[in-house]
């Protein structure tokens, strides 16, 4: 097999994969220059063969013999293997081996770009990525991952040029619909939801995709749709920060709903449920407070219906069966009492100052 052979400048050497401190590298120039030249000798040794390096100036020519792979095709399947794996720091070193020839697979321009788009390496990244879209200017991955790494950057225009690049050549790539209607949501929103809708039929499991139909939705004010897209996101994968995200959307959603409620600028109906819970907890004691006020705001972090009216949930600290507005009653006037400075998550205080009105002169009397 022929050798590997490229020169990398150390200026250009991602000082991260070095064991110590980048501050200290900058201050010792030789120690640097001697951790990039160790780095390629080691990753090259464990994969098998001989590997030399020579250095200069500025730079460092390495050569790499391998022993254990019969072509390229077998080292670019090794680096493949390494990135599903999430092992960035032994991929790479053959990405750079394998992009170094002459006759590179661009797969392997596209893969290594993707790889340093995901690491935050976004000058190097679109490198890469552009060089791809020169080789495979048909190929829609391409396009989009360039368009991403672009928009992690900062550069929109380009992003956007890239995306729709990559739309016009394979019109149902999922993933190019997802990206470029996150893109667009700020600036076109009616297209954007558009590209969301799509994106979101053709990727059902993917929690990103989801969201970003959900969060459109709620900014086109389609709220009913928004909130049972939002519940899909929640169930996909209930404790991860996009799960968050969705629920917060979802009790912005409950805020929303509410203040459009039929009596105006208080609801009657929650008014009636702050006052249920001002006389339980006034009966209960503070130790039964707590725990019920505890137990809703932990139910409610996957959402609380408060616009259907159905007595669907339960409770371990107190029971019966409730609606979703009644445990949000219970649990605003819970924490107004246990602790006032904290916020809720919505607003029921024109509802819960009525109530209190009520109470008190109930008491009073």
């Amino acid at each position: 097999m022929e050798p590997f052979r490229f020169t990398i400048r150390y200026a250009d050497f991602n000082s991260e994969l070095l064991p110590v401190d980048r501050a200290l590298l900058r201050d010792h120039p030789d120690m640097h220059r001697k951790g990039v030249e160790d780095f390629f000798m080691s990753r090259f040794s464990k994969m098998g063969g001989v590997a030399t390096v020579v250095p200069h100036a500025d730079s460092v020519d390495i050569a790499w013999t391998p022993s254990k792979f019969l072509n390229d095709q077998s080292v670019f399947e090794k680096a493949l293997e390494l990135l599903k794996e999430g092992s960035y720091e032994q991929a790479e070193p053959l990405l750079i081996a394998l992009a170094g020839r002459p006759t590179c697979n661009p797969q392997v321009l596209l893969n290594y770009g993707m790889m340093l788009s995901d690491q935050g390496r976004l000058d190097e990244a679109v490198k890469y990525l552009a060089k791809a879209t020169e080789k495979m200017p048909g190929l829609a991955d391409a396009w989009n991952a360039l368009g991403v790494a672009c928009q992690r950057k900062g550069d929109k225009v380009k992003a956007l040029e890239s995306l729709h690049r990559s739309h016009a050549i394979e019109p149902g790539n999922p993933h190019t619909l997802r990206n470029l209607g996150g893109l667009l949501e700020e600036s076109e929103p009616e297209q954007a939801l558009e590209y969301l809708k799509q994106a979101s039929a053709l990727l059902p499991a993917d929690q990103q995709a989801q969201y970003g139909y959900g969060l459109c939705l709620f900014k086109a004010n389609r709220l009913e749709e928004s909130d049972a897209v939002l519940r899909r996101v929640i169930s996909l994968a209930p404790y991860n920060e996009i799960a968050e995200l969705a629920k917060s959307l979802r009790t912005a959603i409950a805020h929303k709903n509410l203040k459009s409620g039929p009596s105006g600028d208080t609801r009657l109906d929650a008014v009636m449920y702050c006052l249920a819970a001002l006389e339980k907890f006034a009966k209960s004691g503070p130790e039964a407070r707590q725990s019920i006020t505890f137990e809703i705001a932990m139910l409610g972090r996957s959402g609380l219906d408060i616009n259907d009216s159905a007595q669907k949930y339960t409770l371990k600290s107190m029971p019966g069966k409730f609606s979703g507005l009644q445990l949000v009653s219970y649990m605003y006037v819970g924490m107004r009492q246990l602790a006032p400075e904290m916020d809720p998550g919505i607003d029921l205080s024109k509802e819960y100052e009525a109530a209190k009105q009520m109470h008190d002169r109930s008491v009073r009397d």
